[in-house]
């Protein structure tokens, strides 16, 4: 787990007092305070911005003293780094949890696999709109992990679309550009959700994956 080599990082950058807390913080109590932090912290990083939300602001949200709140996290850069795990995650794990490698159209495995990243991306917009705002606030050991996830997403949907060229179902191009191109199609509704009211999680998720599917399918272009 990502978070388990970054706390192994942060124990050998910050010393002893990161030792005790990675050998006393192991408790369901601890991970249930935990999440409370990253969600309370979510909402006043959306609404302040990332710079202006102080360790105070967190613990008068979250109603754990200040004190108290290094017990469960070193610092504001691991809480902004935790955030992107809520997002990270469920993305890394979806291609097992659907068995998308399992199936053998690829055109079928990247309708699967966008509709799967518009969804989670819809359910933690705020997360994702984080991501793309604040991301350049983390410490660079942070920052490293974060990209190396990106990597590796885009290297799933990169192995997809190279399958569908070969197999001439999508059309010849940069699959590693393309693959960006994707991710960023599927941030709009979290960068711009302001203005995409009036459309319900169905459509937007529908139209979301029809935009994508038609941009590189080459049976959705010939019709």
């Amino acid at each position: 787990m990502v978070y388990k080599i970054l706390r192994n990082a942060l124990i050998n950058q910050k010393g002893n007092h990161l030792r005790e807390l990675a050998a006393t913080n192991n408790s369901r109590s601890t991970d249930q305070k935990r999440l409370r932090i990253i969600k309370q912290a979510i909402k006043l990083f959306a609404k302040n911005g990332y710079r202006e939300t102080s360790m105070r602001d967190i613990s008068k949200a979250t109603g754990i003293d200040l004190s108290n709140l290094y017990n469960f996290i070193t610092g504001k850069e691991e809480i902004l780094f935790l955030v992107f795990e809520t997002l990270h995650e469920p993305a890394a794990a979806l291609f097992d949890k659907y068995n998308i490698e399992g199936i053998k159209n690829p055109e079928e495995q990247l309708k699967v696999a966008v509709f799967r990243l518009a969804e989670i991306m819809y359910k933690h917009r705020h997360e994702t709109l984080l991501l793309y705002r604040e991301s350049k606030s983390l410490p660079k050991s942070y920052l490293q992990i974060v990209l190396e996830r990106e990597k590796k997403l885009i290297g799933r949907l990169e192995g997809i679309l190279k399958k569908g060229m070969k197999e001439k179902k999508f059309r010849r191009e940069d699959a590693f550009f393309r693959a960006n191109l994707i991710l960023f199609q599927l941030a709009l509704y979290p960068i711009r959700g302001w203005n995409l009211k009036k459309y319900s999680k169905e459509a937007i998720l529908e139209m979301s994956t029809q935009s994508v599917m038609k941009s590189i399918s080459l049976s959705a272009t010939q019709k």
